[in-house]
């Protein structure tokens, strides 16, 4: 039994351009190591009181058997960012700072790469000593995992009660 194939091209086009679309076909652009992360955010509990503590857990999830490698301007992965109302706040917890130094983070093949940060649910004093000592007005606040990587920020929201 033969099988034989023949290829016809549409009149009028060059060998070299039927070529390139077929090319274009078949072969596409391999998607950058980070596209194939997830990122996840978990705030618990995300209802407090003031002067309540919640736990903040950032994973980046690595569903690939090879590791990936982020790079960032400095020595964090992310921070967490309070805001209400479209301002930022300053909750106990969120002052942090990274040291200015290139920096890379590997996430390994089919691992995760985890941060926890810890906030309390009061407000920074306007004033020296600048104390984290006033208790947020109740409402909803929007928790940004601010990313140092190649990776879109991501929000959450924290409601606090009276």
């Amino acid at each position: 039994m033969s099988i034989s194939y023949s290829c016809r091209y549409p009149t009028g086009a060059s060998v070299t351009t039927w070529l390139a679309v077929v090319a274009g076909l078949c072969c596409s652009t391999p998607a950058e190591p980070q596209d194939l992360l997830t990122v996840d955010v978990t705030v618990t509990p995300s209802v407090v009181s003031p002067g309540d503590s919640l736990l903040v857990t950032l994973t980046i999830a690595n569903p690939t058997l090879s590791p990936i490698q982020l790079g960032s301007g400095d020595s964090c992965v992310a921070l967490p960012v309070v805001y209400a109302d479209g301002e930022r706040v300053e909750w106990e917890g969120t002052g942090l700072a990274c040291l200015a130094v290139l920096s890379e983070f590997t996430v390994p093949g089919r691992g995760d790469l985890t941060r926890e940060f810890s906030l309390v649910a009061f407000l920074q004093e306007e004033t020296a000593p600048w104390d984290y000592t006033v208790p947020p007005p109740a409402g909803t606040y929007d928790l940004v995992m601010d990313m140092h990587v190649q990776l879109a920020d991501v929000v959450r929201e924290i409601v606090v009660t009276n």
